[in-house]
């Protein structure tokens, strides 16, 4: 994949929220075909998550997954971290934030992001509950995050640490204004197997459907610190290598 399929979903981003750090990965699906599937993702139903041109959070493009009764999940659990995960298990524990909007069609379906992840653990899962409630699943239940409204563009911005089974949540409309708040949050799945937590997925049931866009994952630099000297590592095509 080319560096242009690389959108950089962070500079369109309020300036409130930004931080030091080096991008890892983005996806603002802005080059893909719309209608296509997304690049590298699982589908574990035909069909049921392909680039689309509304709603969109950002540009022009966005990814939508439609449940039609069962549940459908689009799910990069292994490729992102097959793909980092040679630097990432010598790093330690190293601090990343995780960034994606969301919006969901409707308010009586389950929907849910799997933000950190691997095959093994999930640090962040959020959740579009029925009724319009939205929750932060943890393995010690869940936390209110406050309502949602169908159609309406939500950011999730979450900061842990790797070896660190906790994380840290602000969630904000679509201008940077903090609608919630949560700290020292435990992680869903907290395996701690000191692997990559670069996978992410999203899913949709109940005959419900989330939108998502402009997903960031990046590492964030020490305070006091020099910048680390580590390359960006490029999101690759089929076929490509990481460099």
């Amino acid at each position: 994949m080319s560096l242009r399929r690389l959108f950089l979903a962070f500079l369109l981003w309020p300036a409130s929220l930004c931080m030091a750090g080096i991008i890892r990965l983005t996806l603002g699906f802005e080059s893909d075909p719309v209608g296509a599937p997304p690049l590298g993702a699982s589908l574990n139903v035909k069909g049921c998550a392909w680039i689309t041109n509304g709603p969109v959070f950002s540009g022009q493009q966005s990814l939508a997954m439609v449940s039609t009764g069962q549940l459908a999940l689009v799910d990069w659990g292994t490729y992102f971290p097959d793909l980092f995960g040679g630097w990432y298990r010598q790093a330690g524990n190293v601090p990343v934030n995780v960034r994606v909007a969301a919006c969901a069609a409707q308010t009586n379906a389950t929907l849910d992001l799997w933000l950190a992840k691997d095959a093994q653990q999930t640090a962040v899962r959020i959740q579009f509950a029925p009724g319009g409630a939205l929750l932060a699943v943890t393995a010690k239940g869940s936390k209110s995050l406050g309502r949602y409204a169908a159609n309406t563009w939500y950011v999730f911005d979450a900061t842990f640490r790797t070896e660190v089974p906790h994380y840290d949540l602000t969630v904000s409309d679509r201008n940077g204004t903090p609608l919630a708040t949560a700290t020292n949050l435990v992680w869903f799945q907290p395996a701690l197997t000191n692997s990559v937590l670069f996978g992410v997925a999203f899913s949709a049931q109940d005959h419900g459907t989330l939108f998502v866009d402009d997903l960031m994952v990046r590492d964030v630099e020490p305070t006091g610190k020099l910048p680390w000297p580590r390359p960006l590592v490029v999101y690759p095509s089929a076929g490509d290598k990481a460099r």
